[in-house]
């Protein structure tokens, strides 16, 4: 059995302080804040990624008067992208820890464990996930999702997909995903988008997260005849494992991968033979285009580089988002409400003017009773198109990806 790791960022007095219910603990002392992430495991570039994001937050509430009055105290646990062990650490944060907040998770398929422990403790959560059934509030009705929706990244993928195939002189496009709920929720979407977009999907192939061989998914597409392969999956080193198959196989197809999986120096990881071939939606907000980086981008990428070096802008700011969201609850509910009163004030911010200072990523997250993703968040001008290429901190040149019948 791994050891579940504890990282407490700040001091370490008052964090047994709050109640775990969501109804702002003892009301005295630090406000404390839990969150299990993925720091090893298969998905442990995103728990770097996420931390980072979260202390930033912490950091930056602190500054605006902390949360319920109180200074915020960040308690993480690394659930080492298993299931299991993210049910583990959530409990221990709620019962041993007393947390008044708790973030059960970042990747779905681990925060899928957490969810009915912490629905039925009517524990109000948010997480960075981007799955819309992990939003569904006829199931979670306490739990709210920061992360973009795989049917937001569909029309990104299909726009960037109609541009790279004219260029090429192609229709045929192949798919492959990870055999994960939000990567197979994208290429079932991109399977029926793609062909309004006139295009043909002649074949859809799904792996495993931690495959190293994509050689037989690639020889299946380019024996179908594709000109083009839409790519998603979030297990390290993904990019490199599907272009040293395309180079392996001597093919001149394109590969575009979705914006989730854009971490870290691209031209490093993509072999320099088929460097030409590899294209990726990303996230406008980490997208310097035409050579200018947006100037909250770039404030805030200062900030974060103090965490270490910057990998993925977007993801991290979603955190930070995260941790002003909950602050925000607590404004509009009120010091002492529990659980159901802070899920019922949250909900409400899609019908408000949510404060500028409160944002990064998305101008509001469009949070409704009827839905507690970010599906009525505004993605009009929320995605940018690169290469393979270095960033500068995290931030890609590149150019702005425009939606095609958006």
């Amino acid at each position: 059995m791994a050891v579940i790791l504890a990282i407490l960022l700040g001091v370490v007095a008052g964090c047994g302080s709050g109640s775990g219910s969501g109804s702002g603990g003892s009301g005295s002392g630090e406000f404390v804040f839990g969150a299990s992430l993925p720091l090893t495991g298969v998905y442990g570039q995103y728990g770097t990624i996420t931390k980072a994001g979260l202390t930033v937050g912490v950091d930056r509430v602190n500054k605006a008067g902390g949360i319920d009055g109180r200074q915020v105290h960040l308690v993480i646990k690394d659930d080492a992208s298993q299931p299991d062990q993210t049910l583990r650490a959530v409990r221990e944060l709620v019962e041993s820890d007393r947390v008044d907040f708790v973030m059960p998770g970042y990747i779905s398929s681990q925060e899928l464990a957490a969810l009915p422990y912490v629905t039925s403790k009517k524990l109000f959560t948010i997480t960075g996930a981007s799955t819309p059934a992990l939003g569904d509030p006829a199931k979670y009705p306490y739990q709210f999702i920061l992360g973009d929706l795989s049917s937001k990244r569909v029309p990104a993928m299909v726009s960037a997909a109609t541009q790279l195939t004219r260029s090429a002189g192609t229709t045929k496009v192949g798919i492959i995903v990870s055999d994960t709920p939000p990567q197979v929720a994208l290429g079932d979407g991109l399977q029926t988008a793609l062909p309004s977009a006139g295009m043909q999907v002649v074949g859809y192939e799904k792996v495993a997260p931690d495959a190293t061989d994509l050689s037989p998914q690639l020889a299946k597409l380019r024996d179908a005849g594709a000109g083009l392969v839409l790519f998603d999956n979030l297990g390290r080193g993904a990019i490199s494992t599907i272009m040293t198959g395309v180079q392996t196989l001597g093919w001149n197809a394109g590969v575009l991968v979705g914006p989730g999986m854009v971490i870290g120096d691209l031209k490093a990881e993509v072999p320099a033979a088929v460097a030409s071939q590899f294209h990726a939606v990303n996230y406008r907000f980490a997208t310097a285009v035409g050579g200018t980086i947006d100037p909250a981008t770039a404030s805030y990428v200062d900030e974060l580089v103090r965490q270490g070096p910057v990998t993925s802008p977007t993801l991290s700011a979603t955190l930070t988002d995260l941790v002003f969201e909950v602050k925000w609850a607590y404004e509009k509910a009120g010091p002492k409400a529990d659980g159901p009163a802070l899920a019922a004030a949250l909900q409400t911010v899609g019908a408000q003017d949510y404060p500028k200072d409160y944002r990064l990523v998305y101008d509001n997250p469009g949070f409704t009773p009827q839905d507690h993703t970010t599906n009525n968040a505004d993605y009009s001008q929320f995605w940018g198109l690169i290469g393979a290429v270095t960033p500068d901190r995290g931030v890609y040149p590149g150019e702005a990806l425009e939606l095609v019948n958006r």
